[in-house]
């Protein structure tokens, strides 16, 4: 949460700071999504061809690997980043409620 109360993290997403009770959806936090999703494509790509190096694979069976390897790595990364990017928006949200909560008297 930290993060996306500190100042410019809004405009880096290129999003308007959203009031802090407001509950947001998805849009909002794409940006998150993309920044992790080539980050982690970019780590388990090279994880893939370090493995398949690493374990002293001929150049031409990489070749033959590499589309069902990089088709795993692409389905890892979009699961990770959707996850980060679920830690992200459950964060912001939680809070929000719980300010909801309290400014309708609940939960004082």
């Amino acid at each position: 949460m930290e993060r996306l109360d500190a100042p410019g993290a809004w405009e880096i997403l290129k999003a308007e700071r959203p009031n802090e009770d407001e509950v947001l959806p998805w849009r909002p936090f794409r940006r998150i999504f993309v920044f992790n999703f080539i980050l982690f494509g970019l780590l388990l790509t090279l994880l893939f061809f370090g493995l398949e190096v690493a374990s002293s694979t001929l150049p031409e069976d990489i070749r033959q690997d590499a589309p069902a390897g990089l088709g795993v790595v692409a389905a890892m990364a979009t699961g990770f980043g959707l996850y980060v990017t679920h830690l992200y928006r459950r964060s912001w949200n939680g809070r929000a409620r719980s300010l909801r909560r309290t400014d309708d008297g609940r939960d004082l």
